[in-house]
């Protein structure tokens, strides 16, 4: 199957869900994670994420115009690499300035949501229990040195081969 069936597939998939089934989905992949990071959820947990889900409006559709905007230009910087600083344009935008690829529509939704989540998390933060600030401090704690080691490994990579 090449890339483009792919997307085709899977914008199928989550474009024909209905809302509800939209909103099923988050609440259990929400409710999940953060079991994961905080272990047994409080009944005050719980409805927050809920209320969180069900509050912040759906971006699939803008999300998927998205990626058909970032698709067909690399598709088409990828025709025309031989011309070289064509390319590495391309690619800088694709790579490092993907906000200039989204609608404003889409930009505003992400901020919006993202500000929703940092209340949320906030909200979270303040009902944590003993045992749940244990288990997220251990889990910050792992992934704080899990970076410290890829960042290591990264500065001895550049170290071993410099270029030309």
């Amino acid at each position: 199957m090449n890339i483009q069936a792919e997307i085709d597939e899977d914008k199928e998939r989550y474009l024909n869900n209905s809302d509800d089934e939209w909103v099923h989905r988050n609440d259990k992949s929400m409710l999940d994670k953060a079991k994961e990071y905080l272990g047994a959820l409080s009944a005050e947990q719980r409805i927050m994420i809920l209320q969180y889900n069900r509050s912040r409006p759906r971006t699939t559709k803008l999300w998927y115009s998205y990626q058909a905007v970032w698709f067909k230009r690399f598709m088409h910087a990828l025709q025309l690499r031989q011309d070289k600083e064509y390319l590495r344009q391309e690619l800088a935008v694709l790579l490092t300035a993907t906000d200039t690829l989204k609608s404003a529509q889409y930009q505003e939704l992400i901020t919006a949501n993202s500000q929703a989540l940092a209340r949320l998390v906030a909200a979270l933060q303040t009902s944590l229990s003993a045992k749940q600030q244990q288990k997220i401090m251990a889990t910050m704690t792992q992934l704080a040195a899990d970076l410290d080691e890829l960042s290591a490994d990264g500065l001895n990579n550049i170290a071993s081969h410099p270029q030309p």
